[in-house]
């Protein structure tokens, strides 16, 4: 088993831990940026999903239900077709103004978007290109981290509302991460969101 194998399995835990507040089986979900598809197909099995991957390019290794994207910003999916839409550790892999019109994207045909993403340091940089090379060599990696503070300045320029949540790792695990679950409200709804934490 290569070390590539052995942190995306570690990285599927992660994320099943940090987005048990928000999915539930049986939700339709819609895996931007899936690559070769292992951490969807952990997700799926675990919550029991109706899951769709999509991606730029095809590499995958899992049998999921993928659709391919014909650019790099589009989502060829209808307004609202999902419960969720997720990002996991997929929007550094793109330039800044595509993350933008990729969220912007996900909050049109998602109920709600979830991000799991790096938290940007040297060593985040340095162990991702190289993990990268196992996984698909061809993948771009314009190293297009943010902080904290950059991400939540994007989100309400989209007018999304968001909760973070910082993931606790043990500390032979290479990887900081940082979650987001973001939403629209309603503007026909005279509720006010309240976001789970």
């Amino acid at each position: 088993m290569q070390l590539a194998d052995i942190t995306t399995q570690y990285r599927g835990k992660l994320i099943i831990d940090t987005y048990k507040s928000w999915l539930r089986s049986g939700d339709s979900v819609l895996d931007v940026g899936c690559g070769n598809g292992v951490i969807s197909d952990i997700l799926l099995r675990h919550f029991k999903l109706k899951l769709v991957g999509c991606d730029i390019a095809s590499y995958l290794t899992r049998d999921i239900k993928f659709v391919k994207m014909t650019n790099d910003t589009h989502l060829p999916f209808k307004s609202k077709q999902f419960d969720v839409v997720m990002f996991n550790d997929a929007l550094h892999h793109t330039e800044f103004d595509c993350q933008k019109q990729l969220l912007k994207g996900g909050l049109r045909v998602g109920k709600q978007v979830l991000i799991f993403e790096l938290i940007p340091t040297g060593a985040t940089k340095l162990f991702d290109w190289a993990i990268n090379m196992f996984h698909y060599w061809k993948m771009k990696i314009p190293f297009t981290y943010r902080t904290a503070m950059q991400w939540e300045e994007l989100f309400k320029r989209l007018g999304a509302r968001y909760a973070r949540i910082e993931v606790l790792r043990p500390w032979f695990y290479p990887f900081s991460h940082q979650v987001y679950h973001l939403y629209k409200l309603d503007p026909s709804s005279s509720k006010n969101g309240h976001l789970k934490q």
